[in-house]
């Protein structure tokens, strides 16, 4: 019984000295390097070295007779590396392992973004689609549900005087202050380490979506490296300047809902804890309002406080044209408009900003999510409504959970007509639920 196991094994020997043969030659093989250039720069990232068994089935690569052009072939193609294109990785990695997954991402490395507040959609994907439980309580906070602040109208109340609606205990179902820049850089390192073939520092041009089952390709370069990719399916989660969305006509312009946004992240913010007299604190029976995504709650828009950990606070105002409008969105008009309010200005009074960001349009929304021909849309790619109730990383939750399984069902091998009608549902609930 031993002798068919040894041939087998003589087997894979001699294909595996066939593909080395045959890498040398610029010739389909393995992952070049085991993932040793870099995938990100600087904040303390490192590229991951991508465990041999997992290398072999990461991509099918081969260069040109001069070596200067990386060709690959993938099964799933995802455009953007940022929180919707990482965790849809990490999904695929974890539940159809045999695929080969790449990222292709224009940073080199992390940084602060909005939309660090989750709900528990959200949260019970990152802890039981993604098993991130322990990685998030160890590296980000966990969050006191929502708490919202209403002023007088004269701006002038101190924050103890105010009405407020807030927890008084942490919430049963968990959800999390996510570091932005902190939980990417990691699912890089993660996902490098799980066989994902990352791209970083390079930018994805001539896109050809593929139509009929033909394979969707593109170009990219940047960090010292040229190629071109050809993939079975597409994903499309490179934010705002969406590649799929453009070349399609997807983007619909929000008119009705006309809203702006100016933040920053801020140090030295002032524990919401430890702030006011005793009678503050026992009235919400001394839980942590810190933890809490608080609002302060105005006419035609409202101010956040996000804490992140290790001292960093991130701070944003969203509302209408008219109330943010160009001068807020800047620097100096921030800080400003932050000290017309009494008790946002008494947390700030010994802050120091660490950045600043703004859109001029917040909203938009999209034809379509996913098609029949094996692409689809993920995060602010597809589409963006309001974040009032920190819904973003719900969207991205479900617009993965979808795009994952409607990957898997074509990797069984199920009817196209069936696999359609599929791609048709999931599109008409995601455009229901921005709809709603």
């Amino acid at each position: 019984m031993a002798r068919p196991r040894r041939d087998a094994r003589r087997g894979w020997r001699r294909r595996g000295r066939a593909r080395g043969v045959a890498a040398r030659r610029g010739a389909r093989a393995g992952e070049p390097g085991g993932g040793r250039r870099s995938a990100a720069r600087g904040h303390g990232a490192v590229a991951p070295q991508i465990p041999r068994a997992a290398r072999r089935r990461a991509l099918l690569w081969s260069r040109d007779a001069g070596g200067r052009v990386e060709r690959l072939t993938l099964d799933v193609a995802i455009i953007g590396g940022g929180l919707a294109g990482s965790l849809l990785a990490r999904q695929l990695r974890r539940t159809l392992p045999q695929l080969r997954v790449g990222v292709f991402e224009k940073a080199t490395e992390s940084s602060y973004k909005v939309g660090e507040s989750t709900v528990e959609i959200a949260s019970n994907y990152l802890i039981r689609r993604l098993g991130l439980s322990a990685y998030l309580y160890d590296r980000h906070l966990p969050k006191n549900g929502l708490r919202f602040f209403f002023d007088t109208p004269a701006k002038t109340a101190e924050l103890h005087e105010m009405t407020e609606v807030g927890s008084v205990a942490m919430p049963f179902h968990p959800a999390f202050q996510i570091n932005r820049a902190r939980l990417e850089r990691d699912l890089w390192a993660l996902n490098g380490a799980d066989g994902v073939a990352l791209r970083a520092g390079v930018r994805v041009h001539d896109l050809e979506l593929g139509s009929d089952g033909a394979q969707h390709r593109f170009a990219f370069h940047g960090d010292g490296v040229d190629g071109r990719c050809e993939s079975r399916w597409l994903v499309d989660a490179a934010g705002r300047a969406s590649l799929v969305a453009r070349a399609k006509g997807l983007r619909v312009p929000e008119r009705e809902h006309a809203i702006a946004a100016v933040w920053g992240r801020y140090t030295g913010v002032r524990d919401l804890d430890q702030f006011g007299p005793e009678s503050f604190r026992a009235r919400v029976r001394h839980s942590s309002r810190m933890l809490s995504t608080v609002h302060f709650c105005y006419p035609g828009y409202w101010i956040w406080f996000i804490p992140l950990k290790e001292g960093v606070t991130s701070v944003g105002v969203v509302g209408d044209r008219d109330a943010v409008d160009g001068p807020c969105r800047t620097r100096t008009g921030f800080t400003e408009f932050l000290g017309r309010h009494r008790a946002v200005a008494s947390l700030l009074d010994h802050a120091e900003m660490l950045d600043v960001g703004s859109y001029a349009h917040l909203a938009y929304a999209t034809r379509r999510f996913f098609s029949s021909e094996r692409w689809g849309l993920s995060g602010e790619a597809a589409a963006f409504a309001d974040p009032f109730y920190s819904p973003g990383s719900d969207f991205i939750a479900l617009e993965n959970d979808f795009l994952t399984d409607l990957i898997r069902r074509d990797a069984a091998g199920e009817d196209a007509a069936a696999l359609a009608e599929r791609v048709e549902l999931y599109d008409e609930f995601m455009r229901f639920r921005h709809e709603a």
